[in-house]
């Protein structure tokens, strides 16, 4: 199985090409009336962004300009194949999700978490947290769909999902797993 840099790799040798510039990629370029040039700056702006957690599929798309076809870009970018690349880059399960989370977070904030009630905490993450987990981990673009199918299983939802409400959930988890594996988590942030 890939790791996650690998297949972020491998999301940006389907949309660009592995050597150069693919073929399709270039057809799709000159529907718009852009160049190989800007091909290869959109490849190099993807190529810079692998190592991070950024949404690839969000800065290949934002890439155009307003004025491109659309239609030509949701061709190039809606098929099965691209979309189970895109979605493998995103935490599969609510554990998953919470492992990567509590990884991310120092000492201190992991502090932050045990210290707050769990609706406190809620209202403190809306803006920050899971601001970035809504944009980080898909569920903004609904690309997540395992992840997303695990919190509706998990949760207890009475109405439709939205990125608020699956983020919330996942800091409900994050808040629970502190609390009850605090002294284990504070540990490994002092190694």
């Amino acid at each position: 199985m890939l790791d996650k840099k690998e297949i972020r790799q491998e999301i940006v040798n389907y949309l660009c090409g592995e050597e150069g510039l693919k073929e399709e990629f270039i057809d799709l370029l000159k529907s718009g009336g852009l160049s190989e040039d800007d091909g290869y700056e959109i490849k190099e702006k993807l190529l810079n962004e692998i190592d991070s957690s950024k949404d690839l599929n969000l800065i290949f798309t934002t890439s155009f300009d307003r004025d491109f076809p659309s239609k030509e870009l949701d061709k190039y970018t809606n098929n099965e194949e691209y979309l189970e690349l895109v979605e493998a880059q995103y935490p599969q399960s609510v554990e998953e999700a919470v492992d990567i989370l509590i990884e991310g977070l120092d000492k201190e904030n992991i502090n932050i978490v045990k210290k707050s009630g769990k609706e406190e905490f809620g209202m403190l993450a809306h803006f920050g947290l899971a601001l970035y987990v809504r944009n980080h981990f898909g569920l903004n673009n609904s690309k997540a769909g395992k992840l997303i199918s695990d919190i509706s299983e998990k949760g207890e939802f009475e109405y439709i999902l939205f990125a608020d409400s699956l983020s919330g959930f996942l800091m409900e988890e994050l808040w629970e797993r502190v609390q009850k594996d605090y002294d284990e988590i504070i540990l490994t942030k002092e190694e």
